[in-house]
């Protein structure tokens, strides 16, 4: 149904922050059902047994999906002509 990883780094520009929720996908036949959700949930709860207290994120899509489940915008830095919002949340 969808994916998701935890990666050390996933934005070689910004070596400092580590870990990433990361390659967050759901199959477009059962998008809206709650699966990525999910999915950034158990990554969030991997993390945290594994020490670390703050997980990021960058979205180039849109900055409202991740903000309605506790992440907050960091910064934005262009990256290929593009607007991308770094996110972090406290896990």
């Amino acid at each position: 149904l969808g994916t998701a990883s935890l990666k050390a780094v996933d934005m070689d520009i910004l070596p400092e922050y580590s870990p990433w929720l990361s390659s967050v996908f759901v199959h477009p036949e059962h998008r809206g059902l709650g699966i990525a959700k999910t999915l950034a949930e158990e990554i969030e709860k991997i993390a945290k047994k594994m020490g670390y207290q703050k997980l990021y994120l960058f979205n180039p899509i849109s900055h409202g999906i991740f903000e309605s489940l506790g992440w907050m915008v960091l910064k934005t830095i262009p990256v290929a002509g593009k607007e991308v919002a770094i996110l972090v949340k406290d896990i």
